[in-house]
């Protein structure tokens, strides 16, 4: 349950230099100076543009299982993520908490959206230069990885974006505190223009056991 938390952020917790490669290989290519800056304004500029996408996502969990579903993004604030399988499970952004659905066991868990990574793809208005410090950054394939954490200790967990070429939100993952890594992956994206109903950022009470937790 805990690791569908973190993969969402969507979720949670380093390194101290800018300068530290975040992925091993000989196509990793370190971003550092004036282009580190620049890179970080383009993925601040492409996180803030989000508005309504969605369209399915695979997740692989610390254990190398994979797992997916349906997924729709709506910012500010909102996220909604259906786990489709033997265990399905519901995880929801509704603005304020992250709320997890369990609907086997019948429980509902529920984070302070602020104390998980999530806050940082969902608040209204990102300043990452502000408002993470940047542990790494650097270019794969034609891909741009950036690892952060937050500034002010309140997210646990190492954020880690990957942007596609033309800087897309393409997935991210998160490092925990224990070090376990969850990977998400956004497919079969597409936008709206048009808001997404309220119904589905909101997760009724009835019939679950409520589980309050601050991370």
């Amino acid at each position: 349950m805990r690791n569908k938390i973190v993969s969402l952020a969507l979720c949670s917790a380093i390194l101290t230099s800018v300068t530290v490669a975040i992925v091993t290989g000989a196509n990793a290519q370190a971003i550092t100076g004036a282009s580190l800056q620049e890179t970080v304004l383009r993925a601040n500029t492409s996180i803030n543009a989000l508005r309504n996408v969605q369209g399915r996502f695979v997740q692989t969990n610390p254990n190398n299982t994979t797992s997916g579903g349906s997924f729709w993004l709506s910012r500010p604030g909102k996220m909604r993520f259906e786990y489709e399988g033997s265990a399905p499970l519901l995880v929801v952004a509704d603005g304020t908490n992250v709320i997890v659905r369990d609907v086997r066991l019948r429980t509902t868990e529920r984070y302070a959206l602020r104390s998980t990574p999530l806050y940082f793809l969902l608040k209204p208005s990102l300043n990452l230069a502000n408002e993470v410090n940047i542990i790494g950054a650097e270019r794969v394939n034609g891909k741009t990885i950036i690892a952060m954490r937050d500034r002010r200790a309140e997210a646990q967990g190492e954020l880690r974006v990957v942007f596609s070429a033309n800087m897309e939100l393409e997935e991210w993952s998160i490092k925990d505190r224990q070090n376990r890594v969850t990977r998400v992956r956004l497919v079969e994206r597409r936008t709206s223009q048009s808001a997404y109903a309220r119904s589905l950022f909101v997760v009724p009470d009835t019939g679950s056991r409520n589980i309050n937790k601050k991370n």
